[in-house]
């Protein structure tokens, strides 16, 4: 499916989703943010949310998941809780930095490794000419 459907369906879901909030969080969204989100949601995508399960128990886009987790660390966490999950992000992508700069880095030594091989077995020690009539000269007598 087209992305940008993906991001309008997900803006559905979540305008219907904070609509739904009590109204100490919801006035903790800055209003141009919910316009934003209102302005830019797919109006003919049918928001199927059943409001006696967490989030976590819905079958949500994952784009909506995305967007909440940002309304939430953004502006509805204690300062607190803002610095543990930055720091736990922080932590995330570290971890994934490294793992993919050891998997390019792997890559890297393979593909050395592979064309200095490469370039072992081509070469090709050319006998001088000279060299090969002379050897040519001493088989025929060796032969007889």
């Amino acid at each position: 499916m087209n992305s940008e459907i993906m991001t309008r369906q997900a803006y559905s879901e979540v305008y219907n989703i904070i609509n739904h909030f009590e109204k100490e969080l919801y006035d903790k969204i800055p209003q141009s943010f919910i316009n934003a989100i209102e302005k830019n949601r797919d109006l003919n995508y049918k928001v199927n949310i059943d409001y006696t399960k967490t989030i976590n128990e819905q079958e949500l886009l994952r784009e909506t998941r995305v967007i909440l987790s940002l309304i939430y660390r953004d502006y509805l966490c204690t300062d607190e809780q803002r610095k543990e999950i930055i720091l736990n992000d922080k932590k995330e992508l570290n971890e994934k930095y490294e793992i993919n700069f050891e998997e390019i880095k792997n890559k890297r030594k393979k593909t050395y490794d592979t064309t200095e091989m490469e370039d072992k077995q081509l070469v090709k020690i050319e006998e001088k000419w000279y060299k090969r009539i002379f050897n040519k000269i001493l088989s025929i007598f060796k032969s007889n």
